[in-house]
């Protein structure tokens, strides 16, 4: 059993960061694995190079982490998120639009598999001054993983090749996938938009990025070892839909790590199998993909080996809105949340399951 969030977070940066500390102290935000040891030594010139990163990109995030820091008495030049956020996980993403294939809304659907003790459980509504209102699920306290703007542009991610931090040391310095992903969802009101900032961002994770916006523009940007590659599909052209699992598909990516997990390959074969299928296709369709076991769905169980679904998320550019399934258990129920909503905050409890690891999950394979 685990215990879900909905928190809001409004107004200046330094108070939302305190109000964070206070709702962790008083155990309305849960205390994930990250957060065993809230001051984490940072050689200093690893402190410098952060700190110039965040002063140029994102110095409304830094406040956030003073307020915090403030909160619980510590040094706020060796929080955790400074540490964590220089320079990991599974997931499976589906951008599709309404055309003659699809009978739905235009979503962007992802799983996000790694380990329960390393996820905030928490939806996080942000109306900081002077920045874009979003909705979106925490990742690391202060950073998102995906989420949904006031403009209905909907940003997602998954790893692209080895992830890095736990397991593949960084090749290249710069901002981690979950500050990116929040400063698209501050900033950007287009997929257009979102892969110029990202063109301009030092990026230091191995990651596809996948982005909807309002008018049916999707993007994938993938970067791996600093090499990066993109594409954009407009509202102009035939295809209906754009999917990536953990592996490389663009060009660029390919050739710079040609190679994929076998369950990487698996998940987006199924995917792929699915939409290519010549039938009309459905939201409660792509739903019970989502939710139904690996490997005849993407739904994962491998907690222990940190490959365990700990949300399933869609993101609805059309009304500014996200569903989410804890755990991607159906049992959890989805629940509803808008960028522009008044909802008071709330947590509850979800159920997870936990499954065997198949032989064959993490072999890799080379691409053809």
């Amino acid at each position: 059993m685990e215990k879900a969030a909905y928190s809001i977070r409004k107004g200046k940066p330094f108070a939302v960061g305190v109000a964070v500390g206070e709702a962790l102290k008083a155990q309305r935000l849960k205390k994930t694995s990250y957060l065993e040891k809230l001051e984490q030594p940072i050689d200093q010139q690893t402190l410098d190079a952060t700190l110039h990163l965040f002063n140029r990109y994102c110095r409304h995030i830094l406040e956030e982490v003073k307020g915090f820091s403030d909160c619980f008495d510590i040094d706020w030049q060796k929080s955790f998120f400074l540490y964590y956020s220089f320079l990991q996980p599974g997931c499976s993403q589906l951008a599709i639009r309404k055309s003659a294939d699809y009978q739905g809304p235009s979503a962007l659907i992802r799983n996000y598999d790694f380990d329960l003790g390393t996820e905030d459980f928490a939806v996080v509504n942000y109306q900081i001054e002077s920045r874009y209102r979003f909705v979106g699920t925490s990742m690391m306290t202060f950073g998102v993983d995906s989420g949904i703007n006031e403009h209905g542009l909907a940003v997602s991610m998954s790893a692209c090749g080895p992830p890095v931090g736990v397991f593949k040391k960084a090749q290249t310095t710069g901002l981690r996938f979950w500050i990116a992903i929040r400063l698209l969802l501050e900033t950007c009101q287009t997929a257009e938009e979102a892969r110029n900032m990202l063109d301009a961002l030092p990026l230091g994770d191995n990651v596809s990025y996948v982005c909807l916006d309002r008018s049916d523009n999707m993007l994938l940007y993938q970067t791996i070892d600093g090499i990066r590659d993109a594409r954009i599909i407009t509202k102009q052209e035939n295809e209906y839909s754009l999917h990536v699992t953990n592996h490389p598909v663009l060009t660029k990516t390919i050739q710079t790590f040609p190679f994929a997990a076998h369950n990487s390959l698996v998940r987006y074969h199924l995917l792929t199998d699915y939409l290519s299928a010549p039938k009309a296709k459905n939201l409660t369709e792509i739903k019970t993909i989502y939710t139904t076991p690996y490997p005849q769905g993407l739904y994962c169980t491998f907690y222990a080996d940190y490959f365990g679904t700990t949300k399933t998320v869609i993101l609805y550019p059309d009304e500014c809105k996200l569903e989410i399934c804890w755990c991607g258990y159906e049992k959890n129920g989805w629940r509803t949340y808008a960028a522009d909503a008044a909802d008071l905050e709330e947590s509850y409890n979800v159920e997870y399951e936990e499954g065997k690891t198949p032989e064959s999950m993490f072999r890799l394979e080379e691409l053809e």
